[in-house]
């Protein structure tokens, strides 16, 4: 949860566990999401909530866990989850949405200080009217925007297997300002590269080309042709914006806004 790059973590971990011993499981990543703040129910009014995100990088997470889980061998994603639940919250917690005026000092609702005034906003959609909890959404069964990030993975990211992983940027290739992980589809013969920006700076990625042009794909789903110049794409990452760990405040534990390339790569023919 929260941190994508502990997706990576933990799928590599248990396989290194399973070779260890002689096994060959598949490996599923159970439950892997974040919760965002800045939307119904979770607490509007305070940014640095620990542990949570804006809608958008919440939307940004759910590309980077699955490119994180699937490079390091994941067999299988569960994405938490489909509507705002009440795991960390007792069922029945309810309150219209607001903007922290119906809290007390300890964070529960001044009315009924059995429950929090605030709740885990993890949906894929807004709760419905009748769901156990959180049902006051002014906009019920709603998609947030991390439902068409979670639509590219299943789209695009598909039937794959693990490729090269590269951190450009910086004067250590392997722990540059930059995140590249690749992927190589066999079906379709072409390469699928995520990247993002690591950190709270903005990063220019130059990928060098391997066909005449390649698809880019946006978190939100948007897509469009672009061209090498050079024999090289040149693509701008925005900075990483997300600083909510309350471990450390200078960690960014969600990249900034992720690409997705997807080219036609004669030269990875055979790949693994």
């Amino acid at each position: 949860y929260f941190y994508a790059w502990q997706s990576w973590y933990h799928v590599f971990r248990a396989g290194n566990t399973l070779r260890s011993r002689g096994l060959d499981k598949p490996i599923w990543l159970n439950e892997t999401g974040v919760p965002a703040w800045n939307d119904y129910p979770g607490p509007v009014w305070d940014p640095h909530s620990g542990l949570r995100a804006t809608t958008q990088e919440q939307a940004h997470y759910t590309i980077q866990t699955a490119f994180y889980a699937l490079y390091a061998g994941a067999d299988a994603i569960f994405y938490f989850q489909l509507y705002d639940g009440c795991g960390n919250q007792p069922q029945g917690t309810n309150f219209p949405p607001h903007n922290g005026e119906l809290c007390d000092a300890n964070g529960n609702l001044a009315s009924n200080p059995s429950f929090p005034c605030a709740g885990d906003a993890n949906g894929l959609f807004t709760n419905p009217t009748d769901a156990a909890c959180f049902t006051q959404h002014p906009n019920p069964e709603s998609p947030r925007p991390n439902l068409a990030a979670y639509q590219v993975l299943t789209h695009y990211v598909r039937d794959v297997v693990p490729y090269w992983r590269s951190r450009p940027g910086g004067p250590d290739p392997a722990n540059g300002p930059q995140e590249w992980i690749a992927f190589y589809q066999p079906a379709t013969r072409q390469r699928i590269i995520g990247m993002w920006a690591r950190f709270g700076g903005s990063q220019t990625a130059v990928l060098p080309a391997t066909a005449g042009s390649a698809t880019l794909i946006y978190p939100d789903g948007t897509t469009q042709t672009i061209l090498p110049a050079n024999g090289v794409y040149t693509l701008q990452l925005p900075g990483a914006t997300n600083q909510n760990a309350p471990w450390d405040p200078t960690l960014y534990p969600i990249g900034g806004r992720p690409l997705i390339i997807i080219e036609a790569d004669p030269n990875a023919v055979g790949a693994p």
